[in-house]
């Protein structure tokens, strides 16, 4: 398991979150517990359509079985609905 703080914003480019290491499950939270913004995950490209996630939930994503999320490619895109906001990133 590897954890990672990642900043994003809602400018434009989303923040590109690409795992450490090889890992099959990526959860992303607020950090601190803090509810302050919903946020946006795209995927497979920054440019894909957005799922929004409520402010104050997590979300998890789980690889396409039997291929790991990679360390040489971004798993998914992040961006705020507003601001600037610290999020915990959990690769396992």
């Amino acid at each position: 398991m590897n954890i990672q703080a990642v900043v994003a914003d809602n400018i434009n480019p989303p923040e590109a979150v690409t795992p450490p290491d090889f890992c099959t499950s990526i959860t992303v939270m607020e950090s601190g517990g803090l509810a302050t913004t919903d946020y946006l995950i795209r995927a497979p490209l920054p440019t894909s359509p957005a799922v929004r996630v409520a402010a104050g939930q997590q979300l998890r994503l789980q690889s396409d079985s039997p291929r790991p999320f990679s360390p040489n490619e971004p798993a998914f895109y992040l961006e705020t609905a507003a601001g600037t906001v610290t999020f915990t990133v959990i690769y396992a």
